[in-house]
């Protein structure tokens, strides 16, 4: 990593339509990739630098069942390369199509709760093509490999082994509910759509013992975290080589465009099945895959466990402001569906013309006006990640960049009752990252 030029993170700041700072932070190749997220398993055991894929597919795709996942892969949603840098985003009299799914699962596919809850805000992920080769076309990159390249490491080094083995001593497991887990998809799936819930899946495998038993003998037995997990998930824990069957073929399901940011690792993810109106019921909503010789804390799993609803780049943004160790408050008010729409629309658009700034910031506030009451002192921060850098680790450095700029920071740090977050990633590798907050 740190071979790659030094990248340079500009980020901006407007607050209404009078006043902008602009600055640029120039990144530190040694720092990239660091991670304040996941702890060490023990100090005896320096963790191996991860190796991550060069490429990682989109996050739109969806999971919805064994049968109604689409085969191929996704690739993350960016307008195509003709798209002029002039142009102005579209108007709240016409119908809006960014961030909306682009193709349907076939009726017979999707799941059919008898009680639908109410239709939550957020905006929708953009569910790429199911044909490989139309994806390619439609957003101008490539399409991901049927089959995820290896990135898993050597089976962990002794002294990581040793801490998975005595990980356990400093637990009190009495007391606690024990977890039933799935260990089909198929049923799981069945059991989360028929009871309105989340899935947790735990993708598994034997050559990451350390981190998987420190994450399920530390994290896992925090009283909150399982209270949680019991009641708000379905639970099903699969190996990295699970097969499931769609279209009547056999697909590995890490090989599936919806897991794609898991990077073919072990780890956590997601899916909605709570929320059936929502655009991104049935899509994977958070990735996190297990990093060597480290796992997710227990309180960095209550964060996980505690996102608002929203899609796979909008909770992953709010994730990455709330580990920041100074605690920013801009998340603590409500994630609104509107604000969130609107830092989607200027993600996608920074992704698409490759340049981050606040273009047609003016009518993005008189848009905001007319869709929210009362709204008032509104503002907006952007930033942009390293070239190639995978979904977590970019959000991570974009909330960096912003705390290395007090102008940015201040707005950042603050709490505003109302807020936005969304990234999207351009056909040049790098994610743009937009924050919008308001008052009323």
């Amino acid at each position: 990593m740190g071979a790659k030029k030094a990248a340079a993170l500009c980020t901006a700041f407007l607050l209404g339509s009078a006043f902008s700072m602009a600055t640029s932070i120039w990144h530190n190749p040694e720092a990239n990739g660091q991670r304040r997220d996941v702890e060490p398993l023990s100090a005896g055991s320096a963790p191996r630098e991860p190796q991550f894929l060069a490429e990682s597919a989109g996050n739109g795709a969806s999971a919805l069942s064994t049968d109604s996942a689409a085969d191929g892969s996704g690739t993350a949603e960016t307008a195509k390369p003709e798209t002029p840098a002039g142009v102005t985003t579209a108007s709240f009299d016409e119908p809006s199509t960014v961030g909306k799914p682009s193709a349907e699962l076939p009726p017979a596919e999707q799941p059919k709760p008898e009680q639908p809850t109410a239709e939550t805000p957020a905006p929708a992920e953009a569910t790429p093509p199911a044909d490989q080769s139309s994806a390619a076309e439609a957003t101008g990159t490539e399409p991901a490999a049927t089959e995820v390249a290896s990135s898993e490491p050597a089976v962990a080094d002794a002294a990581a082994t040793e801490a998975a083995q005595s990980v356990d001593e400093d637990v009190d497991t009495a007391g606690l509910p024990a977890i039933a887990w799935h260990d089909d998809y198929h049923q799981a799936m069945e059991a989360a759509v028929e009871q309105q819930r989340n899935m947790f899946v735990l993708f598994c495998d034997p050559k990451w013992p350390a981190e998987q038993v420190a994450f399920e003998q530390r994290s896992l037995t925090d009283s909150a975290n399982r209270e949680k997990l019991l009641r708000d998930f379905v639970l099903v824990k699969l190996p990295t080589d699970a097969v499931i069957h769609s279209g009547g073929k056999p697909i590995r399901l890490l090989s599936h465009g919806a897991f794609a940011e898991m990077l073919g690792r072990p780890g956590v993810a997601i899916i909605d099945l709570a929320h059936p109106k929502a655009d991104y019921y049935g899509h994977v909503v958070s990735t996190f895959p297990f990093m060597t010789g480290r796992y997710y804390k227990r309180p960095v799993l209550s964060t996980i466990l505690n996102l608002p609803p929203g899609t796979l780049t909008q909770r992953t943004m709010i994730y990455a402001v709330r580990i920041h160790p100074e605690a920013p408050a801009s998340t603590q008010g409500q994630f609104h569906g509107v604000l969130a729409d609107e830092a989607n629309r200027q993600s996608h658009y920074q992704a698409a013309v490759l340049v981050q700034g606040h273009q047609n910031w003016d009518s993005r506030v008189h848009r905001i006006s007319s869709r929210v009451p009362r709204i008032s002192d509104a503002k907006e921060v952007v930033a942009e990640s390293w070239p190639s850098e995978p979904l977590v680790e970019a959000c991570i450095d974009c909330v960096d960049s912003w705390r290395h700029s007090p102008g940015h920071w201040d707005a950042v740090r603050s709490r505003h009752p109302l807020f936005g977050f969304d990234i999207q990633r351009g056909r040049n590798g790098i994610w743009y990252a937009t924050g919008i907050f308001g008052h009323r």
